[in-house]
């Protein structure tokens, strides 16, 4: 069951599993009370329906003219909980489906400030940053919190961006 928030966006994928790992899943994408309340600012429900446009306009094979696999409905819930446990001194990332039909989310201020974090349909976080003249890359997986690699590069890339 979606949160009231992410319900009024209009369209989740459905949920049809009915085994006992689809149900394992319903529990891990359960919205709390405590995380719902991060769906009332604007501006992240922002950051929810251009994850939404970026998923529905890739829902088809062959959606990039250049044999795209279909975004994937699992990296798309990962994706949406990667956003709603951000903290608030994070921006919102642009979304993207990759040709592989898994979810991006980046986060760029132009050359060398930007990162970048592709969400598999496990949960795996596989990411890379450019900031100024360094670099960070990494592979992480997905359970409770955003990792801390992750939240460092999103750091990184927002202090490092151009004022």
């Amino acid at each position: 069951m979606a949160s009231p928030a992410i319900a009024s966006l209009g369209w989740i994928a459905p949920d049809e599993g009915v085994s006992d790992a689809a149900e394992s899943l319903r529990k891990l994408f359960a919205p709390s009370e405590e995380a719902s309340s991060s769906f009332s600012d604007l501006d992240r429900l922002r950051a929810f329906e251009a994850l939404q446009q970026a998923f529905v306009e890739a829902n088809t094979e062959n959606w990039d003219g250049e044999g795209g696999e279909p975004a994937d409905a699992m990296s798309y819930r990962y994706a949406l909980l990667l956003i709603q446990s951000l903290p608030r001194w994070a921006p919102n990332p642009e979304a993207s489906v990759d040709p592989d039909g898994e979810i991006s989310l980046e986060w760029d201020w132009g050359r060398r400030s930007i990162f970048s974090v592709s969400i598999g349909r496990d949960g795996t976080l596989t990411y890379a940053g450019l900031f100024g003249v360094s670099k960070q890359h990494g592979v992480e997986n997905f359970a409770d919190d955003i990792p801390e690699g992750i939240l460092s590069g999103i750091r990184r890339a927002s202090f490092n961006a151009p004022r």
